[in-house]
């Protein structure tokens, strides 16, 4: 068995609470004009969370009863993609309100532009503070996108490896530090810990005033090291790796079959149970703010919003990691919440991309939304003026080697396309979910893949700063 009975039941439990509270009918909302306009945004934020692992999606070892309340407490958006399925290009694309090939980031070496405006860039000159505390992985615009920058790195695991002497004082084994494994600090010399707590202390100082605060943890992304509490919370618990065929990947192109950074086979079990641990750890440090939001009085002005940047493959199609276009991967989880605002308990399987926050912030706080932004704003869909948000969405990558793909996805239909290779992949998601066939040369769907080609051709020279798309 992969959990013991007490747990399979205590899991099931507050699974079925989760779905029952999501799935409660919304009530109506008032018109577009009137609606209740935010004083603060408290902006949450992991790196690369699946959203399958979550406990509203029964996953049957994620423990995340912070979000999922939070996903009660207001809409949570159930098919979210990000613009790249890598951490600073999809970082970029979030603030900017733009894909890739507008904003010209697509590695996470690259610095960004800063003729393209961020939304808290906007906020700050309408009188808000930004103040960003956590993982930002944008590089180049500090000064003119935040008042308040602490990254409080000094705590990152990767200093845990690096730098170890400057943690002594938390150490609580000798054992030197090791992925997929508990980590040998207590949880106060870790990053999401000292994040949450710069964020609380700043709600307590700021509680009167009209501020957008980025709490941005690192976790569940590796370093696989997870607080040994946490580590603790799963012991016993069998992970059973995803069961695909042995060939699933001889019928994708390069872009979606190589495996990304394997685990030792020795290492997989103790990859996820550090995954899941790390997951558990933030959910931890997220309900200590959302509590402190709660005991400072301003649940009711506060938009909160939770959204990964990216997910992970954790076994899936014998990957690991992400930069490719399956679900698991290019997927995210995005939960709004404001009581008055967004209606409570509400589970949206409306497509949805990340560039999509910019305008709606803007429309929320009634600020206006720069011309070059492309997303499309939530709020009509979110106070029931509009039953439908977006028809298909998009996600670019670059695969250094053989050039980038784009990814256009119609919620039936997935057409992925790499133009210096000019080839495609496609995959039925409604007949094949765990997208297994490749039926790109199924005669039947010859048209629908052009007519998709001939769009994203033509999508991808709107606003470029790509050679390889036609940028002057």
């Amino acid at each position: 068995m992969s959990v013991t009975r007490r747990e399979f039941l205590r899991i099931s439990a507050a699974t079925a609470a989760s779905i029952a509270a999501l799935n409660e009918s919304s009530k109506a909302f008032i018109s577009f004009k009137k609606f209740k306009r935010p004083k603060r945004v408290l902006f949450l934020m992991t790196d690369q969370h699946r959203p399958q692992a979550m406990g509203i999606n029964s996953d049957p070892y994620a423990r995340t009863p912070a979000l999922d309340q939070l996903a009660s407490a207001g809409i949570y958006f159930n098919r979210a993609y990000c613009q790249c399925p890598l951490c600073v290009p999809s970082r970029n694309a979030m603030m900017q309100g733009c894909p890739s090939h507008t904003t010209g980031v697509w590695a996470n070496s690259n610095y960004s532009h800063t003729d393209l405006k961020s939304y808290t860039q906007i906020m700050r000159e309408n009188g808000m503070t930004a103040a960003l505390y956590g993982k930002l992985h944008i590089f180049g615009r500090d000064e003119i996108d935040w008042d308040i920058k602490n990254g409080l790195w000094k705590y990152s695991l990767w200093r845990h490896f690096e730098e170890p002497d400057d943690l002594e004082n938390y150490r609580i084994s000798s054992d030197p530090p090791k992925d997929n494994s508990p980590s040998v600090y207590t949880k106060e010399a870790h990053f999401e810990y000292q994040v949450k707590e710069r964020t609380i202390q700043f709600m307590r100082d700021n509680m009167d005033k009209s501020w957008f605060i980025q709490c941005s943890f690192l976790k569940p992304h590796g370093p696989y090291m997870p607080p040994k509490e946490n580590w603790d919370e799963f012991e016993g618990v069998n992970f059973q790796l995803p069961q695909y065929p042995a060939d699933d990947l001889d019928d994708a192109h390069p872009y979606l079959s190589s495996e990304g950074e394997v685990p030792p086979d020795d290492e997989k079990n103790d990859r996820m149970r550090a995954y899941y641990a790390g997951l558990k750890f933030s959910d931890d440090m997220f309900k200590e703010v959302l509590d402190e939001v709660d005991r400072l009085g301003i649940r009711e002005d506060t938009l909160i919003v939770y959204v990964s940047d990216h997910g992970e493959m954790l076994g899936c199609h014998h990957k690991w990691g992400k930069m490719n276009f399956f679900e698991e991967s290019v997927r995210v989880p995005i939960i709004m919440s404001m009581p008055g605002l967004i209606p409570q308990g509400k589970r949206s399987e409306e497509l949805v991309e990340l560039i999509d926050l910019f305008p709606t912030f803007m429309d929320m706080l009634k600020f206006d939304t720069p011309e070059n932004v492309q997303g499309k704003s939530l709020l009509p869909y979110l106070i029931g003026e509009s039953n439908s948000h977006r028809s298909f969405v998009r996600s670019e990558m670059q695969y250094w080697g053989w050039g980038k793909a784009v990814m256009h996805f119609d919620g039936r239909f997935k057409v992925i396309y790499e133009p210096e290779l000019d080839s495609v992949d496609m995959y039925d998601l409604q007949n094949d979910p765990l997208e297994i066939t490749n039926i790109s040369d199924n005669p039947a769907y010859q048209d629908m893949i052009q007519q998709v080609v001939d769009s994203i051709k033509k999508w991808s020279k709107i606003d470029t700063r790509d050679t390889l798309w036609g940028a002057k």
